[in-house]
């Protein structure tokens, strides 16, 4: 069962496995289509993730010493780091760059930098 949603902030449905859609950016007037195999990219890099936060978990469960435990943390929040570096790049060429009017571009870009002031906290 999917968590329930974060009251006050937007619910965006997430994709069934393996289903093959393109990923397209939010926005109440005009929807861009992200290329499926750049999708199908960062779906494989949060594939790794979870199971690099799986083995965390196996490892606490097994009471690993704390250093090996937190350099598996570390490599996982790397990982975070870079999958959250190329959805920004994605959304700035088909979702910014592509988007229907000079208007909409200016929203998406005012969205996008809300959401960066909190990613650099």
């Amino acid at each position: 069962m999917p968590p329930p949603p974060i009251i006050g902030k937007p619910h965006y449905p997430l994709a069934a496995p393996g289903n093959a859609t393109h990923h397209r950016c939010m926005s109440s007037h005009h929807h861009e289509a992200h290329p499926p195999e750049e999708t199908q990219a960062l779906r494989l890099r949060l594939r790794k993730i979870t199971g690099q936060l799986n083995a965390v978990d196996g490892m606490l469960a097994a009471d690993y010493d704390c250093p090996d435990v937190l350099m598996q943390l570390v490599s996982a929040r790397r990982a975070i780091k870079a999958l959250s570096e190329k959805l920004i790049h994605s959304h700035m060429e088909h979702c910014i760059e592509q988007a229907a009017s000079p208007a909409d571009a200016r929203r998406k870009l005012r969205d996008l930098l809300l959401v960066l002031e909190r990613y650099v906290d």
